[in-house]
């Protein structure tokens, strides 16, 4: 370790298909403390398809640049180790290579691709951080992404079952709304509802149950950003559990308006105008396909799962 990094802290880069992220953490004791946390609104599936999956230059550059800014505001916090990870779209990228070489070229550090069970079980430790839930208790996770869906069935801080699902928000905006500027028409909503419901079936995911679900990922936060009116800084001072109703109420703002007025929302990302009704839908179909009126919103993702793996909080396995 170099004298100028700070021991038991790290930084973590999860690089999304809809948004990169930053998260400086330092552990203090038993306890994950996030000190930096950072968004780039960089959705570099943008032109991907389930036919020809490739990242475009533009997209590549754009990733590059993404990283390279967050680098630097990791940097300013010294921390002793920094890790780059992948998710559904570059996983997905029949051009991968191109783009692990191109980052590692200019960012100087490797990014790994996590598999999608990889993802889902960094994403479900990182839930044993979380003070919201309880300790010991049993319940069903998902992680709602832009490119895929992870699902986790969580018993006592052990992990029993990991799946990864292409269900992402953008994945599926791309494959079943023809004009995301426009309301979705009914005909879409109920592709929406069979792609999530046909994937449960073939991941053999049990709905059945009396257990109490657990969402985390970006559609969740915005929600409730939007619900409260509030920015994403003060999300955490929100109530964590989103209703149907909630999710419905928001569903019918955005799908009511016209492009323009999305635009003009200041609570709704202009980058996230097109997606964010798609994504409600898959999750008022999670809530519906498993008979629940709510669930519990953790802040904790993917990053906070890495970095307590690279600092040796892990509890679930």
């Amino acid at each position: 370790m170099s004298i100028d990094t700070t021991p038991n802290r790290v930084a973590v880069i999860d690089v999304g298909s809809n948004t990169i992220k930053l998260l400086v953490a330092e552990a203090n004791g038993d306890k994950l403390t996030s000190l930096k946390t950072s968004i780039e609104e960089c959705r570099i599936s943008k032109g991907m398809n389930d036919a020809e999956r490739l990242l475009t230059d533009e997209a590549i550059q754009n990733a590059c640049l993404a990283i390279q800014n967050l680098l630097e505001i990791a940097k300013e916090f010294k921390p002793s180790q920094i890790r780059i990870v992948a998710t559904s779209a570059v996983r997905d990228a029949k051009n991968q290579k191109a783009f692990l070489d191109r980052t590692q070229t200019l960012s100087g550090h490797p990014v790994v691709v996590l598999s999608g069970t990889e993802e889902a079980i960094s994403v479900g430790r990182a839930l044993s951080l979380d003070s919201q839930i309880p300790r010991n208790s049993s319940f069903i996770h998902f992680d709602l992404g832009g490119g895929s869906l992870e699902y986790n069935h969580i018993s006592v801080d052990k992990i029993l079952k990991a799946e990864s699902m292409p269900l992402g928000s953008v994945r599926l905006n791309q494959r079943f709304v023809k004009n995301p500027h426009q309301s979705i028409t009914t005909e879409e909503k109920s592709k929406i509802e069979h792609a999530v419901i046909s994937q449960f079936n073939q991941a053999g995911i049990e709905t059945e149950n009396d257990l109490d679900l657990v969402i985390t990922g970006g559609a969740s936060t915005l929600l409730r950003s939007m619900f409260y009116r509030c920015s994403f800084n003060e999300v955490p001072d929100t109530p964590s559990i989103i209703t149907r109703e909630m999710l419905e109420s928001v569903f019918e703002q955005i799908d009511s308006s016209n492009w323009e007025e999305r635009l003009e929302n200041p609570f709704l990302p202009q980058n996230r105008a097109d997606v964010m009704p798609v994504a409600l839908l898959i999750l008022m179909e999670i809530l519906d396909v498993h008979k629940k009126a709510s669930y519990t919103h953790s802040l904790n993702g993917l990053r906070h799962g890495v970095a307590a793996e690279l600092l040796n909080l892990v509890k679930n396995s």
